[in-house]
């Protein structure tokens, strides 16, 4: 896993942040494991940061579930299970749809505007099978929604579950077919949105990402994920 680290500046005030992002991001994506042992030491050197920063993240990561301690010196990733992924959709859909009642009384022509932009970009990376910018716009939709909210407080809440909803948004946005049914369920929301229905914006959403929930459920992704859980537990 030596590649997944990159050098940080110790006279970074972040540094904590920094560590424990880069370590969630990839115990979420899989490229630290499951059972993978998570060395303090070790972890302090390749990133280039003294054991400080390292303990403090891997303190947070423990508070997420995403580690755990195995005796007092041994610490393992836990990574996610197939329920995990369930769960996680259920409450994204809860919050986004939040976001977009709210964006729908609060929303400003330039906002409008952006998303107008954000959707003719997507229905053209849709045409042409770019998968990379139909990642990069699908994720700039929902940011976009999250900023016409105007809420700081539901915002900070999202951006909470940020590693999370990059990497499913990602997995369950290129299944096949989907990219062209999820450009039309986000004409629908925007429709929804832009003519002020507020209840029909929330409901459109929330229903979009239980979509994309029931479309990773049926993929073979999940199927290989619950798969290798068993491997592991045997």
């Amino acid at each position: 896993m030596d590649n997944i680290y990159v050098n940080l500046r110790e006279d970074n005030n972040l540094l904590r942040d920094k560590v424990f992002h880069i370590l969630k991001k990839n115990i979420i994506n899989g490229n630290i494991e499951r059972g993978e042992r998570l060395v303090e030491s070790s972890l302090a050197e390749k990133l280039g940061v003294s054991r400080t920063p390292v303990r403090e993240a891997l303190h947070f990561l423990k508070r997420e579930g995403l580690v755990v301690e195995k005796g007092p010196k041994r610490i393992e990733a836990c990574g996610l299970e197939a329920g995990d992924i369930v769960e996680f959709f259920e409450i994204r859909a809860v919050l986004e749809g939040l976001s977009a009642k709210f964006a729908a009384t609060r929303w400003k022509d330039e906002d409008m505007a952006a998303i107008e932009d954000c959707l003719s970009r997507l229905e053209k990376n849709v045409e042409q099978n770019d998968e990379q910018k139909i990642i990069e716009n699908n994720s700039r939709f929902h940011n976009l929604i999250d900023k016409c909210s105007r809420s700081t407080r539901l915002n900070k809440d999202i951006n909470n579950y940020r590693e999370y909803i990059e990497y499913f948004r990602k997995n369950s946005l290129l299944l096949r077919g989907r990219p062209k049914v999820v450009l039309e369920e986000h004409k629908e929301v925007y429709r929804s949105i832009k003519s002020r229905n507020a209840e029909k914006a929330e409901q459109l959403l929330k229903q979009h990402i239980l979509n994309a929930k029931e479309a990773l459920l049926k993929s073979e992704k999940l199927f290989n994920l619950e798969k290798k859980e068993n491997l592991q537990k045997k």
